[in-house]
């Protein structure tokens, strides 16, 4: 949506942006809209993102006040454990910040080995990635990301017919061969 000169509040246009996805029913996405349980629902998201004031996302300098309250900006993350306790990730943050939050409120979640190979990325997850998404799944312990890298053995999967390309922008998105 964001590299298309569309408008993010005109139904029209949101229908040609969300009909890309496979498996969704752009229409059905587009009539519900207007639902008045949607439209709470809206409010109440809405009304969370603008609770930012004296927390650590303003700390940092990455909360906006645009049209009132302090809000929090795009991407801010909020980590709450089920004992309740919360950890904020305002902003843009490295995948470094994301993984020390985790390791705070949960140690007993598994952490998967990186993939070895892009297939076994891809194979991962339900949807396409992007290069730079697998490159990150191939990554050791939160080490530089080899885009280069990654994209090569897509390339060479890509020539072996074990994965599908999905032009993209200036790159791509990637899925396991049907």
């Amino acid at each position: 949506m964001f590299n298309t000169d569309l408008l993010l509040d005109e139904p029209a246009a949101l229908r040609t942006a969300i009909s890309r996805v496979e498996g969704l029913d752009a229409d059905a996405v587009i009539a519900a809209i207007d639902d008045p349980e949607n439209r709470a629902a809206f409010m109440a998201d809405r009304e969370m993102t603008r609770q930012a004031q004296g927390g650590p996302t303003e700390f940092q300098g990455k909360a906006r006040q645009t049209d009132g309250p302090v809000r929090y900006s795009a991407p801010s993350l909020i980590f709450t454990a089920q004992d309740g306790r919360r950890l904020e990730a305002g902003g843009f943050q490295s995948i470094e910040a994301y993984d020390v939050c985790i390791a705070n409120l949960d140690t007993s979640l598994e952490r998967r080995p990186p993939a070895e190979d892009p297939v076994q990325a891809l194979n991962a997850f339900g949807y396409p990635l992007a290069t730079q998404e697998v490159a990150a799944v191939m990554t050791h312990n939160n080490m530089p990301v080899d885009h280069l890298a990654a994209e090569s053995a897509l390339i060479e999967a890509l020539g072996e017919g074990r994965v599908e390309r999905i032009a993209l922008g200036d790159d791509a998105l990637w899925r396991p061969a049907a």
